[in-house]
């Protein structure tokens, strides 16, 4: 019974984890909830802050600058002033796909800003890959985009591989070589967990992240993969956020740097949080999180190190299956009383072994599906070890006159098995047997558990030592052990039993009156 749900559990583990979508969606699941109920997460970089175009901004630039998207010269004023206030980086969470046809003047001095600028960065809209053989734009069209994977590949030609892209309309901005998509890719339950820091195409070429191509241009080091699962912070707002029209009214002010120094070495994100500009992604900790915050999220974890490690499925597998084993050595050795406590102690453990390693630690090891496997276990071990105490409760009835009655009687203290363990044991050297253990309320003991007794059937004599050796009693511990052949008057007895102790309780007794008698003493526990 115990191995059939053993390997029923380790079967149905095995089909999950290696069906991709199943294993997704359930770790996933879990990741989502632990994360939830975080109580701490690595800190915000401080040295990261959004400039938002937040409601207040639309609202307040609508005046003079009418409905969003403005005309581009405001992001340029915005650009110049945060690059002589120090920003280390401005990062643009906007894709400038389009000309403005109407504001050409002002198309013009946003590309003369970029063109000055040494610390901006641009996104780039990566497309599906089943569109690459219709694009038109060839990988050596965005240097810093799309860079070579083999250094020695030097001779670079028109025949080089397309990618479906849509780039920045600017020459000026494809001139800075300082590119990256901002692509999010949902995991298969439409939840934003995991970042794509790169794609390869073919064997010679790597599209860069936003968060990549940053860290190419400050020396931050790259994770082995290119999708790594985001440690995001306890709040969906948790980078600082500054308006983007204050920032706007002090670049036309043309305010001292002094009054600008929050900025000074600060990686600046421009987006938005207004929820009618649309950029919004479901991630843990919200359905409506803004992309910004995302991004930000991400070059966070990128520039400090901060992805969480997961372990592979190999390593998954074997966490499970040696759970499993540990399961069954529980399952022997645990009272009923206590595999009941075991079907909710189980679980809890092992979710809050993850829940504590996700906490304090950079790795998370799912451990709901083993939590799962041990409350059926644990469940399903109580339920049969209940039936079976009940059922070896029962007499055993006599096949034959020509077999041997062993019975014995032992204290609880004399052997380290629990009842459950003592059928296992006994169950090897007979196969038609009865036991139980007496229970009794003593003084102040109430619910104290007494001696053992046990009547075994069986062709052939059953020698005190090879039970004593089955039982792990010792020598010298506490043991009644008597044989008799069958007789018609001992199998009338036996037939006529209701109960195991009609017959348990006249051997225990006398073995009481016999160890009280002499040296040793009943010890009951």
């Amino acid at each position: 019974m115990r191995w059939s749900i053993i390997l029923s559990l380790l079967l149905f583990q095995s089909l999950n984890l290696y069906k991709a979508d199943t294993y997704d969606r359930l770790v996933g699941s879990s990741y989502d909830t632990l994360l939830r109920k975080r109580f701490v997460a690595p800190e915000t970089d401080p040295r990261i802050v959004i400039l938002d175009i937040d409601e207040r901004s639309l609202q307040q630039m609508s005046t003079d600058h009418g409905r969003w998207p403005w005309p581009r010269d405001t992001l340029a004023s915005v650009l110049e002033y945060l690059e002589k206030s120090g920003a280390a980086a401005v990062v643009f969470d906007i894709l400038f796909s389009d000309e403005d046809v109407i504001n050409q003047v002002a198309d013009a001095t946003f590309a003369d800003s970029v063109t000055r600028s040494s610390s901006s960065f641009f996104p780039v809209l990566r497309l599906d890959q089943s569109l690459d053989k219709f694009s038109e734009v060839n990988v050596t069209m965005l240097p810093g985009f799309a860079t070579p994977l083999n250094e020695k590949h030097t001779k670079i030609t028109d025949s080089e591989p397309r990618v479906a892209v849509i780039p920045p309309v600017f020459e000026a901005v494809i001139s800075t070589g300082r590119l990256g998509f901002h692509n999010m890719y949902p995991d298969v339950d439409g939840v934003n967990r995991h970042y794509r820091l790169w794609e390869d195409i073919g064997s010679s070429w790597r599209l860069n992240s936003l968060p990549v191509r940053m860290a190419h241009s400050f020396g931050w080091s790259l994770p082995a993969g290119p999708n790594q699962l985001m440690s995001f912070q306890l709040k969906p707002d948790a980078y600082p956020t500054v308006s983007f029209f204050d920032v706007w009214v002090a670049s036309q002010r043309r305010e001292s740097h002094s009054s600008s120094s929050d900025f000074k070495d600060k990686i600046v994100i421009i987006g938005s949080t207004a929820p009618n500009l649309f950029d919004i992604k479901v991630t843990p900790l919200s359905p409506i999180q803004p992309g910004v915050q995302v991004l930000a999220n991400a070059i966070d974890n990128l520039k400090n190190g901060d992805f969480v490690r997961t372990l592979d499925k190999s390593a998954q597998w074997l966490i499970g299956a040696a759970l499993l084993l540990l399961m069954v050595y529980g399952s022997k050795k645990l009272s009923v009383a206590k595999m009941r406590w075991a079907i909710l102690l189980a679980p809890s453990g092992l979710i809050g072994v993850s829940f504590l390693v996700l906490n304090f630690g950079d790795v998370f090891i799912d451990q709901t599906a083993a939590a799962s496997q041990a409350f059926i276990f644990f469940t399903s071990m109580t339920l049969y070890a209940s039936w079976r105490n009940q059922f070896f409760s029962t007499p055993p009835r006599p096949r034959s006159n020509d077999m041997f009655c062993t019975s014995i009687v032992f204290a609880a203290k004399a052997t380290s098995l629990n009842l459950n363990e003592v059928i296992d044991a006994i169950n090897r050297i007979a196969d038609n047997y009865a036991i139980l253990q007496s229970g009794f309320t003593a003084g102040t003991n109430v619910g104290v558990r007494g001696p053992y007794y046990a009547i075994l059937l069986s062709p052939d004599k059953i020698s005190e030592s090879a039970m004593r050796t089955s039982l792990y009693i010792g020598e010298s511990s506490p043991c009644i052990f008597k044989v008799d052949h069958m007789n018609p008057e001992l199998t009338e007895f036996l037939s006529e039993a209701d109960t195991l102790s009609d017959l348990a309780w006249p051997f225990i007794g006398r073995a009481l009156i016999q160890w009280e008698k002499g040296d040793d003493r009943l010890s009951i526990t």
